[in-house]
């Protein structure tokens, strides 16, 4: 099952073994936020399970896909999904956080491998895209992002001309048991707060 949000909305749901991939052959979100969309919150949802395929062609589920703005995406379950928890593609004004402890982003990067640029897969990962709206003013707070992703976060290339990312937070955050906590390659020259996380003794199992 595929959403794709185009206005604002409330969605508590679950979302379980994203199978779209002879329809619409390309990775991509169980939940799918398109550019034009807006004012969009995302909470207390179960998203999970999302596979990858090599029937169709050689593809993979995030939990969330979001290319809009002013989005909030708070308290909720993301995890055991192909590809990455959260993709955040293009987007402006992005807040991503827990208010709720037990609610969390964990055991996603299920395919662990993809193209040159996507793999292996963080549990939120911040794309520049060409020709895309910038990725800025965005705020990743008080979120529990743990297990078995390369990144907790990353703010990575999609492709070679891609652009930097500036005015992202990435703050009190629960990053642990991860291969490698950030990785900052795509950062720009300002406005990007990576301090205080935590990356021990945090989060689920």
């Amino acid at each position: 099952m595929v959403l794709e949000v185009p206005f604002w909305i409330v969605l508590p749901v679950m979302l379980t073994r994203w199978a779209h991939f002879a329809s619409h052959p390309a990775a991509g979100g169980q939940i799918d936020i398109e550019e034009c969309a807006h004012l969009v919150n995302i909470t207390g949802s179960t998203i999970q399970n999302g596979t990858s395929s090599t029937t169709y062609g050689d593809y993979w589920a995030y939990g969330i896909e979001t290319h809009g703005y002013d989005l909030t995406i708070n308290d909720n379950i993301i995890t055991n999904n192909g590809g990455e928890g959260i993709s955040v593609e293009g987007g402006t004004n992005i807040q991503i956080y827990n208010g709720d402890q037990s609610k969390y982003i964990s055991r996603n990067n299920r395919r662990a491998s993809g193209d040159f640029f996507h793999s292996p897969f963080p549990g939120i990962r911040i794309y520049g895209l060409p020709g895309r709206r910038t990725p800025d003013q965005i705020a990743i707070t008080n979120a529990t992002v743990v297990n078995d992703h390369s990144y907790g976060v990353a703010l990575a290339a999609y492709s070679s001309n891609s652009v930097q990312i500036n005015n992202v937070t990435i703050q009190n955050n629960c990053l642990a048991r991860n291969t490698q906590t950030l990785n900052l390659a795509q950062a720009g020259t300002s406005g990007v707060v990576t301090s205080p996380n935590t990356t021990t003794g945090c989060g689920p199992p």
